[in-house]
């Protein structure tokens, strides 16, 4: 869902999508060689600021404010448009190998370096068998620095930048090299 996600003409310049893969599945039979015990970590800090009962997948977090099923095509669509249409509160780009922007806001800068990978077959578990393909990896995230108003921070290599609320876990800007997205995430 994610590959088609980022694919989509009608989503492009709206979303950039991240895969955060998490390794609470791999003592299943097959370990998912993208899997982070941070990925799962950060999947938990959604359910406690999220206020859920659990955490699941395929699960999709859009903008850190609304959350679905990672296969349910018309919530996640909905809640793009939705977040796509708000106003834009704060600004971020990259410019070279700096994140550049503004924000009124106390805000986490993150820097993610971001690529797809082959499809990886499923040797064991639930899913034996299932090929999965592996589009918008989240391979390193980076806590960057606290902003507010003007910035200008050194991100290096990472392809992706956002900022969030540290304490709502909310996406106010988001951009990728290449890739300008309004808000979503």
């Amino acid at each position: 869902m994610i590959g088609e996600i980022s694919k989509d003409p009608a989503l492009r310049g709206r979303v950039i999508p991240l895969a955060f893969h998490v390794d609470y599945w791999n003592h299943l039979g097959w370990r998912d060689p993208y899997s982070s015990a941070e990925w799962s970590q950060r999947q938990a800090s959604y359910e406690r600021a999220l206020k859920l009962d659990s955490v699941y997948t395929p699960q999709a977090v859009v903008d850190g404010t609304r959350q679905m099923i990672g296969s349910d095509r018309r919530s996640i669509y909905d809640a793009v448009s939705r977040a796509s249409h708000e106003a834009a509160v704060a600004q971020v780009r990259i410019d070279g190998d700096d994140a550049r922007g503004s924000t009124p806001l106390d805000l986490d800068l993150f820097a993610a370096e971001v690529s797809s990978a082959p499809a990886t077959v499923v040797r064991g578990g639930e899913n034996s068998g299932r090929t999965l393909v592996n589009d918008a990896i989240v391979r390193k995230l980076t806590r960057v620095a606290r902003v507010h108003g003007e910035f200008a921070q050194h991100v290096g290599g990472a392809n992706v930048v956002f900022l969030q609320d540290p304490k709502t876990l909310k996406i106010y800007a988001a951009a990728a090299r290449g890739v300008s997205a309004r808000r979503s995430l």
